[in-house]
């Protein structure tokens, strides 16, 4: 056999060789080290560990590699941090671009408003508020994020109240460890409230008010003025004088009392002294209701007269007044 034969079958096997050590070494390589860094990682504990950046970490990936973020939160390794991490820990990991990165959250739980307003409404009771009140806050949407272990509940920590105004500032905390407590700063006001009688449903003019057609709704103390009706008692038995809304509050002027006597009614007159009663009838010349007075003119005699309307078509002429003006007068 030629010796360059023999050379070249020489060299032939150990290519191969190499090629096979070169194959069995990235194996060994790719079964023990780390072929690429997680994209995104949720934890749930206040610490990262080495099996939330990398994968294939062995016996590593509970090694406490950094705090996590804040309940809610989230933090990200940039490519030189996982360098750094990878390099400390041991680990064989090569980056696939120089934007590659690791986004760690930290899952937590919403103490949302109907939480904080029971602990600033509980904080408002320990100052002694009592009465019938209502709580605005005018920090929009205030919430803390807590641990998922821990209970989703508020306190007041701090609070600053002014009586005068209803004002107040508190500074309000989860009920979370010292570790892991969050808090937050929540302004706001208390408005006094007062129940107010509406109309449960539309009611013309003319019709009269029952009880039953009152329903009663809790209105703010500053925006019910003097001419605010506030006793049902003064609705019930009168009518609206124009179309009043449901659930509207009800002014004194948008009521009056039904009308007794239409205008050009007949009526009864009726004079009354200690020692004798008149009657006689005439005619309304106006509209009125019970306890108003109205013009009315004497149908025989023709004189104008005025009267207090007191009931249905009825009518009483003030007694210091001349019978002469009603004829026809009889004991």
């Amino acid at each position: 056999m030629p010796r360059y034969l023999t050379l070249f079958r020489v060299v032939f096997a150990l290519i191969l060789a190499m090629t096979s050590i070169c194959q069995q070494a990235a194996a060994d390589q790719k079964s023990v080290g780390v072929s690429y860094s997680r994209t995104l990682s949720t934890v749930s504990e206040n610490t990262v560990r080495l099996g939330d950046l990398f994968t294939n970490t062995g016996g590593k990936s509970d090694t406490v590699v950094d705090q996590a973020p804040p309940p809610g939160g989230e933090a990200i390794y940039d490519v030189h941090r996982l360098a750094s991490i990878a390099r400390a820990h041991g680990l064989v990991w090569q980056a696939q671009s120089w934007s590659e990165r690791v986004v760690v959250k930290r899952q937590g739980q919403v103490v949302g408003p109907d939480e904080i307003r029971a602990a600033i409404i509980a904080a408002l009771e320990n100052k002694g508020i009592s009465g019938k009140w209502e709580l605005e806050l005018t920090t929009r949407h205030p919430r803390l994020v807590v641990p998922v272990d821990q209970p989703a509940a508020a306190r007041v920590v701090h609070f600053d109240f002014r009586r005068r105004s209803g004002r107040f500032v508190a500074t309000v905390a989860s009920d979370a460890g010292r570790s892991h407590a969050s808090r937050i700063t929540v302004s706001g006001r208390i408005h006094k409230v007062i129940d107010v009688p509406t109309l449960n449903r539309r009611i013309k003019a003319g019709d009269i008010i029952r009880r039953h057609d009152i329903h009663w709704v809790t209105m703010r103390r500053s925006q019910v003025n003097r001419n605010v009706i506030v006793d049902g008692d003064q609705l019930i038995g009168m009518t609206p004088k124009r179309f009043v809304p449901a659930g509207r509050k009800v002014r004194m002027g948008d009521i009056r009392h039904p009308r007794l006597i239409k205008k050009g009614a007949i009526v009864t007159m009726v004079l009354s002294t200690p020692k004798m009663v008149l009657t006689s009838k005439g005619r309304a010349l106006e509209h009125g209701a019970r306890g108003e007075t109205i013009k009315v003119m004497n149908l025989k005699s023709k004189t104008v007269i005025e009267a207090e309307i007191t009931g249905p078509n009825s009518v009483r002429i003030n007694a210091e007044m001349s019978p002469s003006v009603i004829s026809t007068a009889r004991r």
